[in-house]
């Protein structure tokens, strides 16, 4: 760039001249000593920035006395512009329009053409230039409305090899010396060193105020987790650090009492859950997601999950945990209904596999049951009666043995009436006589007057022997007590829910059975395992035990509870719901067992061909003829074809292609008044729970008499 004649690049020269004597009398001019030292004196670099800039603008002007001053930083240097931002301005004279432009433009970015400025010349080649006499040229390049500028010294601000800005003084009368330029250089090199200083000072203020904002951001974000997060010496003592959730989880409110009083290894509810995490540290150096329980400050015991990694050099291990109490319940509450699911399911399974066994089973029964009877009624092979009488006495051994399955499957037949369960235990104590040794003391807390219950007392009187035997032989030899109370509660859902047998119960007033014994108790393995069939703790054999108990209580829409752990006794008990009705007295009354003998043809409706035989070959001894049909369709086939002669349909329940029920729908549409009688080995409240208020004219429990046979058909078609 070629500059005019009036203008010289300051530091061009060698240190020999003109220029070199210059400086070396600038040492001695008492005006430059004064005006360097009030620099020095007068700067703080605690003072604001602008303050700053602007004292060192005045002191230059007042050296110089020059009308105009300025400092500029330096913002971007391109290839044809170079950029600053004015930090101070100073106007003592010139127009008003130009002294507002200095105003609204301080600390803005002004652009200066880098082909005709002076000023990006001195920014580009960091060189000061000093126009000695009036030249419009340093006016060219400045930004429209910028004062105009007649001589100048500018001067580029030097820290070391790096220009960061520059500082400009103008329009002296008269002009600037030679002497005067490098005076102003030297004062604007101790400026330089003000400004940078104080940008350094800057700095590492905002440096620490922004390190002191992000810890406490940090701190505000490591207080707000919902994770304990720590550090722990390696060789004991008390936390080198942690967050409040941390404290609060071992239940302390303060953190520094927990940073100054918690010893973190002394804290394990099991010491050997200690070794092993430390073992997996020395092994691994990390532990992730370690489950372990450890005590609080009050001695509670809190489910934690650790995550630890290892700073074997530092000395520390740190790491994060995270209370998993309520999910150790929550999981523990899913396990106990997972576990309750899988054993409801297997009772269903197997009332399912035990009601197809009783039905089969009946069926045979009801088999060799009618042949005895038709033996019995032959009346000859006198010898022989005591054998068939014992095969019938065998038979109805083994029906109760069915109703003991039926029983636990919830439908057996049941003799439905109105009891006072405190009545019933009275009434049943001498049953208990073979269960108790001497040792064991049997106390009855029995509530007078009880709202009554609608149940089989034989069934109560089972359930209450199978309870307390079981009772007697977890006592054992030693002394003990078992006791039987009765008493009316209140059952909320929730209660009915928790209990093993809970089919939808209500919640209500319900009369509580309860047994409890000081015996042995249970163990997990026997309470999971107590109500499956033919389990027992003690020998083989024992039969259906519990399990018919639980069909029992369902049977009855009540509900069972055991509580016990090993050592600590157990306590069954039942819940059995009030009735709120006085039904109407079903007992039918008996028929005098007087000769009788019927007429008429009946026909007979059963998918087993035994039954039909033996039951036809009953009816045949009453005086009927009779038709016979293996299922519901051909049933109606049969009855179609000979309905003005059959007098009264015998009807299976259970049967393939078209059950009972179905059957005796189809037959009453082709004759409305045909008296039907069902069979089934069914309980007739379930049996017939399809067919209330249908028009059935009787129902009969398989397997059946001959004399039970014969009063119920006598009952519907009369004498």
């Amino acid at each position: 760039m070629n500059h005019s004649d009036d203008e010289k690049i300051v530091g061009e020269s060698t240190t020999t001249g003109p220029e070199a004597s210059a400086r070396i009398g600038v040492a001695g001019d008492p005006d430059f000593l004064g005006a360097l030292s009030r620099l020095h004196s007068g700067f703080n670099a605690d003072a604001p920035r602008v303050e700053i800039l602007a004292r060192i603008t005045d002191e230059l002007m007042g050296y110089t006395n020059s009308t105009f001053g300025f400092i500029g930083e330096k913002n971007t240097v391109q290839e044809d512009s170079v950029s600053l931002s004015l930090s101070a301005v100073v106007c003592t004279e010139g127009s008003n329009e130009a002294q507002a432009y200095l105003e609204r433009h301080a600390a803005d970015a002004i652009s200066f053409d880098t082909s005709k400025s002076v000023i990006a010349t001195v920014i580009r080649l960091s060189k000061a230039i000093t126009t000695i006499s009036s030249d419009d040229h340093l006016s060219i390049g400045l930004p429209p409305g910028h004062p105009k500028l007649e001589t100048a010294i500018v001067i580029p601000l030097l820290v070391g090899e790096s220009t960061i800005g520059v500082v400009g003084i103008a329009n002296r009368d008269g002009g600037y010396s030679e002497s005067m330029a490098v005076a102003t250089q030297a004062l604007a090199d101790a400026a330089a060193q003000m400004i940078h200083s104080h940008n350094e000072r800057q700095m590492r203020f905002e440096t620490v105020r922004a390190l002191r904002e992000s810890e406490g951001k940090y701190r505000d974000l490591v207080d707000n987790l919902t994770v304990g997060i720590y550090r722990f010496p390696l060789g004991g003592g008390p936390p080198l650090a942690a967050n409040k959730v941390a404290a609060q989880i071992f239940g302390y409110e303060n953190l520094e009492d927990f940073l100054s009083g918690f010893l973190w290894t002394d804290h394990f509810a099991d010491p050997k859950d200690r070794d092993r995490l430390l073992g997996y540290l020395d092994r691994d150096g990390h532990v992730r997601s370690f489950q372990t329980r450890m005590t609080r400050r009050d001695g509670s015991v809190v489910w934690i999950e650790l995550t630890v990694k290892l700073y074997w050099k530092l000395g520390y291990t740190e790491g994060a945990m995270i209370d998993i109490s309520e999910l150790k319940r929550a999981e523990e509450d899913r396990n106990n209904l997972e576990s309750r699911l899988v054993h409801s399911q297997k009772l269903e399974s197997l009332q399912v596999l035990a009601g197809g066994i009783a039905h089969d089973f009946n069926n045979l029964l009801m088999a060799i049951s009618g042949n005895v009877e038709l033996a019995l009624l032959c009346g000859e092979f006198e010898d022989a009666r005591s054998h068939v009488r014992a095969i019938r006495a065998a038979t109805e051994r083994a029906s109760e043995l069915a109703s003991k399955i039926l029983a636990f499957t919830g439908k057996r037949s049941f003799s439905w009436k109105h009891l006072d369960l405190s009545d019933v235990v009275t009434r049943s104590v001498h049953l208990f006589d073979a269960s108790l040794h001497r040792k064991i003391f049997l106390d009855l807390g029995l509530q007078p007057h009880l709202p009554p219950v609608m149940a089989d007392e034989d069934q109560i009187c089972q359930v209450l022997v199978s309870l307390i035997t079981n009772s007697a032989e977890a006592i054992g030899d030693q002394a003990g007590r078992i006791t039987v109370s009765t008493s009316l509660v209140e059952c909320s859902r929730e209660l009915l829910a928790s209990t093993y047998v809970d089919d939808h119960l209500v919640a209500g007033s319900y009369i509580r059975l309860q047994v409890m014994d000081n015996g042995g108790g249970l163990s997990e393995e026997t309470r999971a395992r107590m109500f499956e069939p033919f389990f027992t703790t003690k020998f083989v054999g024992r039969g259906l035990g519990l399990a018919s108990t639980l069909g029992i209580v369902r049977g009855h829409d009540g509900a069972i509870a055991v509580e016990g752990e090993t050592g600590c006794g157990c306590v069954v008990t039942i819940y059995l719901p009030i009735s709120e009705e006085i039904p109407a007295d079903a007992d039918r009354a008996d028929i005098d067992d007087m000769p009788w003998r019927g007429h008429g043809t009946v026909l007979l409706v059963d998918d087993e061909e035994m039954v039909r035989f033996v039951v036809g070959g009953l009816l045949r001894r009453l005086g009927f003829d009779v038709l016979g049909a293996r299922n519901g369709r051909e049933a109606i086939q049969v009855f179609q074809r000979n309905s003005n002669i059959i007098d009264l349909v015998l009807l299976d329940l259970q049967m393939p292609e078209l059950d009972g029920v179905d059957t005796f729908f189809e037959i009453r549409k082709l004759r409305p008044e045909i008296q039907i009688i069902l069979c089934s080995g069914y309980d007739e409240k379930t049996a017939t729970e399809h067919l209330v208020g249908r028009g059935l004219a009787g129902f009969i429990q398989k397997p059946y008499t001959f004399a039970n046979l014969k009063r119920m058909i006598r009952s519907v078609l009369g004498s």
